[in-house]
């Protein structure tokens, strides 16, 4: 991570280029170990990735404990098994997983609110 514009910090993104499958993977008791030590089933290896350096506003970043991080793994859900999730971002700070945010398709829950509204 390095300063660029006032305002902006450059962060490593490795974007994997191959859809994961999240279903029944723990990505909690992951939280606040070194990616090295982890022992997940999730291919943070950077085989078959694309690793992006972009320049972001750090508060778009900054984790719930403060933390902004130096690398953020972005994965997108395989089709047709998380319907709910689009993608999930894992974000490291000196090599320590800081924090998991998921991306909601917002159009599926949309579509369950409907159907439960004409439900009622």
């Amino acid at each position: 991570m390095s300063n660029t514009a006032a305002n902006q910090i450059t962060v490593k993104f490795v974007k994997h280029t191959n859809p994961f499958n999240f279903k029944g993977v723990d990505t909690i008791s992951i939280a606040g170990r070194r990616i090295e030590e982890m022992e997940t089933s999730i291919p943070f290896s950077e085989k078959g990735v694309e690793i992006l350096h972009l320049a972001v506003d750090p508060e778009d970043y900054r984790t719930m404990s403060g933390v902004i991080p130096d690398v953020v793994h972005v994965f997108n859900a395989a089709r047709g098994t998380d319907r709910e999730f689009t993608a999930r971002e894992f974000r490291f700070k000196d090599g320590v997983l800081e924090e998991v945010v998921t991306g909601i398709n917002r159009k599926y829950l949309e579509q369950l609110i409907k159907e439960q509204l004409i439900k009622k």
